[in-house]
C-alpha cells in the first residue's frame, strides 16, 4: 500500500503545472516569472541579511525596496525567472518593468494575502536569535594590535 502511495503522489507532481505570468518587456520582450521556492527564499536570506532584514524592519512596499536594495531586487526577478546567473541582466531592466515583475513574485510567492504574516510569524524564532547574535557581535569590543601585542579597546 506505502509503494502506490508513494507512486499516486510522484505522479501527481509530474502533473503539476507550475505557475508563472508574463511581464512585458520593452523592445517587445518578454520573461515568465514563478513565485520563489524555498531554495530561493534561502539562498536571498544568506546573501542578503541587512537587506532583508531592513525591509522586514520598516514594512518596506516594493516601490522602495526596488530603490533602495537594486542587487536584492535584480537576484529575486533573476531566481524568479529561473535564471539565477542573469542577476546583472535583470538589473537593467527599466525600472518599471522590476516593478511589475516584483509584484508578480510577490503573488505567486504569497497568494494568500494571510501568508505573509504567517510566513512572518513562523520565521520570527528562527530569525530573533540570528538578528540578536549579530547585535551582540557588533557590541562586543574591538582588538588592535599595538606593539605586536592584541589589545582591547572598549
Amino acid at each position: 500500500m506505502a509503494t502506490y502511495e508513494i507512486r499516486e503522489v510522484r505522479e501527481m507532481l509530474k502533473e503539476i503545472i507550475i505557475e508563472s505570468r508574463n511581464i512585458k518587456l520593452p523592445g517587445g520582450n518578454s520573461i515568465d516569472v514563478h513565485g520563489l521556492t524555498l531554495e530561493d527564499i534561502t539562498s536571498l536570506l544568506g546573501a542578503f541579511k541587512p537587506e532583508l532584514t531592513q525591509i522586514f524592519n520598516s514594512g518596506m512596499d516594493i516601490p522602495n525596496m526596488t530603490g533602495k536594495a537594486p542587487l536584492f531586487t535584480a537576484t529575486v526577478i533573476a531566481l524568479a525567472v529561473g535564471e539565477p546567473e542573469e542577476v546583472d541582466k535583470a538589473r537593467r531592466l527599466p525600472f518599471g518593468a522590476q516593478l511589475i515583475a516584483l509584484e508578480a513574485v510577490w503573488d505567486l510567492t504569497l497568494p494568500d494575502d494571510s501568508a505573509l504574516g504567517k510566513l512572518i510569524e513562523r520565521l520570527q524564532p528562527i530569525a530573533a536569535p540570528l538578528l540578536q547574535a549579530e547585535k551582540e557581535s557588533e557590541k562586543s569590543p574591538s582588538t588592535t594590535e599595538t606593539g605586536g601585542k592584541e589589545t582591547s579597546q572598549q
